[in-house]
């Protein structure tokens, strides 16, 4: 069994609007997410603060600390799973491909978890794999007041997979502001 989690719980708050229901080529972004990984992944939940917020073909997971981003839902997914661990994807995303994540499953090996690296060093943690073995210790940081997914990944065996070999040089690219959106998808 395997298991992937479309991390949905942003406030979109530089987007004007929740950015997760606007419909590119006929589909939600979330629809998107969870439509790609649901291709290639036995069960797909969707990390959610609001477990009634969308209406798509994924198990909603709520926070347990709610509030705490990222670094919160992926904590509930690990603890939701009854696999190995989880590939986490964010649904803002619309370019990235279930060969992808695949890719970067496999390429975990015995760590802890895994995540594309970007030639100049910076880590992508929403386009990632995580064993469930990482849940307490992702609730430890949360306590402390600790949110970001970095400071997971500095307590964790990381593998790094270089983001260029992934795919396009579009696959993680994330859609913020209407910039971005206007940019990725321009108006025909």
């Amino acid at each position: 069994m395997s298991t992937a989690a479309v991390m949905a719980g942003g406030k979109s708050s530089r987007m004007g609007r929740d950015k997760l229901l606007i419909e590119v080529e006929g589909e939600t972004l979330v629809g998107r997410a969870v439509r790609e990984l649901g291709g290639a992944f036995d069960t797909v939940l969707l990390s959610v603060a609001d477990g009634k917020k969308y209406s798509v073909a994924a198990e909603p997971v709520e926070d347990v600390f709610k509030g705490c981003g990222p670094l919160g839902g992926l904590h509930a997914v690990l603890l939701r799973t009854e696999d190995e661990g989880a590939f986490i994807a964010a649904a803002d995303m619309p370019f990235f491909s279930a060969e992808a994540a695949l890719r970067v499953v496999e390429a975990c090996a015995d760590a802890e978890a895994c995540v594309p690296v970007w030639a100049d060093g910076r880590l992508e943690p929403l386009f990632g794999y995580y064993k469930k073995e990482l849940a307490p210790r992702a609730e430890k940081l949360l306590r402390e007041g600790r949110r970001s997914m970095r400071s997971l990944l500095e307590v964790a065996r990381v593998k790094t997979v270089p983001a260029e070999s992934l795919g396009g040089p579009r696959l993680l690219e994330n859609l913020n502001t209407p910039e971005d959106l206007a940019r990725a998808f321009p108006a025909k």
